[in-house]
């Protein structure tokens, strides 16, 4: 079985960035055509460095298996964040958040909060869809900087993300590497726990510089119709 060599896989990388970069910068082709334009051209290379077409098309489908349970992942993703807007989860949240939030402690739980969805649904792009959509309205609701929630929803959802046994990424980086999944993720928490640590001091730091937050009175009361009409309209159905 005829492999490339150091230099001719380095040509088909460089080949293919410059592919990708000049689709989506210069063309400002749409990112799903030019991947794939890249990924042909990468293929034509391999065949004229004498690679078959056979063993291209096995390591494609070998890569696709591997990956398969990210993609899953990802749809039911897509479907988890439609769901519960539509069905009132998020307004429901939010005015649940105002009730019984304090501002000088809602970085630090926010961030809390998003750490432990993401770790159970294993989806930092769900959790910040779902939960950190929420907490972007209960942040406004108590008087809080958004940048300053978004910040703790990121972080959080990111740690929660990569320390998943069900992220995507998570699984796929483990896949790809042929290494234990969960030996993947004891070697993460090196890096990420001094971060996660770092984070939740600050936030409760810039927390007490809004301890006399008060709540949104005319937001809750929407929230609280908006959460009351969608529940009587599903339990109709």
């Amino acid at each position: 079985k005829k492999t490339v060599s150091e230099s001719q896989a380095l040509i088909m990388l460089l080949v293919a960035i410059a592919v990708i970069f000049s689709g989506v910068l210069l063309i400002k082709a749409p990112t799903t055509v030019t991947l794939l334009i890249a990924g042909f051209v990468t293929i034509l290379l391999a065949v004229s460095f004498g690679i078959k077409w056979e063993d291209i098309q096995h390591g494609i489908l070998e890569n696709i298996n591997s990956m398969l349970i990210a993609i899953l992942i990802l749809l039911s993703v897509g479907m988890l964040v439609g769901t519960w807007i539509s069905a009132g989860t998020v307004p429901y949240m939010v005015y649940i958040g105002l009730k019984f939030l304090s501002p000088q402690l809602f970085l630090f739980m926010a961030c809390i909060i998003c750490s432990a969805m993401s770790v159970m649904a294993g989806t930092s792009w769900g959790t910040i869809g779902t939960v950190g959509i929420a907490l972007m309205g209960v942040s406004t609701g108590l008087g809080i900087p958004l940048h300053y929630t978004a910040g703790a929803i990121v972080v959080g959802a990111i740690f929660g993300d990569k320390l998943s046994p069900l992220s995507d990424t998570t699984v796929m980086a483990s896949a790809v590497s042929g290494v234990e999944i969960v030996d993947h993720i004891k070697q993460m928490l090196y890096t990420t726990i001094p971060g996660y640590i770092i984070s939740l001091i600050l936030y409760l730091i810039i927390g007490f510089k809004f301890s006399n937050g008060s709540v949104n009175g005319e937001l809750s009361s929407k929230l609280s119709f908006t959460y009351t009409s969608n529940s009587s309209i599903i339990s109709n159905i």
